[in-house]
């Protein structure tokens, strides 16, 4: 779930035919964006390295620095789609909210918080994700909490009054939620007023809107302002590890990123985590797309997008897939192969693929790697440190 991010459900035309869109080799990390990796014949795997995790600096403030470690819930719609959750508390209020690395910030539904639980602000807060969904409000201000990890003192983040689609998608599942704002909730199932969430814990380490509205991901103004998300799939129970310390260091395989120019409000870099170079291999069809990829805790199935598709599609249950990631030219984490799901009554990992056509003229082709991902490696962020970094279970 991400801004701009793919629709839980989605009118499907044609059978997805992936296509071939490999740009120049190149390195990445530093203040440019990375050049996209081709497939390789053969590629060695990614460098594992001990992170020292003890060194990494603590941001100035009264936040949370010792480890905490934080249960992540699996939330699976009838349409077999999954996601996380976690608990957070805002103020006085504590309840679950989707976790969410696709986005950056925290953004409260109306009629969720209590007057004592934040301070508004006059500035205008207003976001849109990719199924359509728009929120309208204010910046607010509130001590957040997720688990047991506190921000300290006041952050800002999106309290919306009003709730609607964007004008392009006026079909998107917030449809009917301007006539009554208050009862609307993301994953909303049809006909059960009180399923799905009252709030998106957006953690990316990008700046979408923070120069608009001041919001950032709350995980960046906590301590280290790094963390894991580990996911058991023998037992199904996760945990998100916020300030990680000696006794996870090793064995991650650490991806750099580009830093983009502006900075966060406390002086830390803001990173390009949409822009990873990877591949997405289709053994049936015998076709691939390399291109800039973000992992994404928020969206339920794997996405590309590509300027030669025209109609929305998916690929056909049973095709045989499988990603690779790379750190460089020569080395990348490759997954085990996985078999594409039905869309609907999805079984294991919802591991649907769907294919969409550019949002807008010239946008270059990208993927979007779900919670499979997530199901499959534990994942680090550190937006102190720079880098995204993978170990398997």
């Amino acid at each position: 779930m991400r801004h701009q991010r793919s629709p839980q459900r989605l009118a499907l035309g044609s059978v997805l035919s992936l296509v071939l869109a490999l740009a120049a080799c190149g390195g990445g990390g530093g203040d440019t964006p990375p050049a996209v990796q081709p497939a390789q014949q053969a590629v060695l795997p990614a460098v594992t390295q001990t992170l020292n995790l003890n060194t990494l600096p603590n941001i100035s403030g009264t936040s949370t620095t010792a480890r905490v470690e934080v249960p992540i819930s699996l939330h699976r719609t009838s349409a077999g789609d999954t996601f996380f959750t976690v608990p957070i508390t805002v103020g006085n209020t504590t309840l679950q909210a989707i976790l969410d690395t696709g986005s950056p910030g925290l953004r409260v539904l109306p009629g969720t918080l209590q007057e004592g639980d934040r301070t508004l602000t006059s500035t205008v807060s207003q976001v849109a994700f990719a199924g359509g969904e728009s929120l309208t409000g204010v910046t607010a201000q509130a001590v957040v909490k997720v688990g047991d990890a506190s921000t300290g003192s006041a952050i800002d983040f999106t309290l919306a009054d009003t709730v609607g689609c964007v004008d392009t998608q006026p079909d998107c599942n917030a449809r009917d939620a301007a006539s009554d704002p208050q009862a609307y909730r993301f994953l909303q199932e049809a006909g059960d007023s009180q399923s799905g969430f009252k709030a998106v814990l957006g953690v990316s380490l990008r700046n979408d809107t923070v120069a608009v509205d001041g919001v950032f991901s709350p995980l960046a103004q906590i301590g280290k302002s790094t963390f894991i998300i580990r996911w058991n799939p023998t037992l199904g129970t996760g945990r998100l590890i916020i300030n990680p310390n000696a006794s996870d260091d090793t064995g991650w395989a650490p991806y750099g990123m580009y830093a983009s120019n502006d900075r966060l409000p406390n002086n830390l870099p803001s990173w390009g985590d949409h822009m990873l170079s990877g591949c997405l291999i289709d053994h049936t069809s015998r076709t691939q797309q390399c291109s800039y990829v973000m992992l994404d805790s928020g969206a339920p199935r794997m996405t590309l997008r590509n300027p030669s598709v025209t109609t929305p599609g998916v690929a056909p249950a049973g095709s045989s897939l499988q990603w690779v990631l790379y750190q460089d030219q020569q080395h990348a984490t490759t997954s085990p192969s996985f078999s594409v799901s039905p869309l609907h009554g999805v079984t294991g990992n919802s591991s649907t693929l769907v294919a969409l056509p550019p949002t807008t003229l010239n946008e270059p082709a990208s993927m979007v790697w779900g919670t499979m991902v997530f199901f499959q490696y534990d994942v680090m962020y550190s937006q102190v440190g720079g880098f995204i970094a993978l170990r398997s279970h």
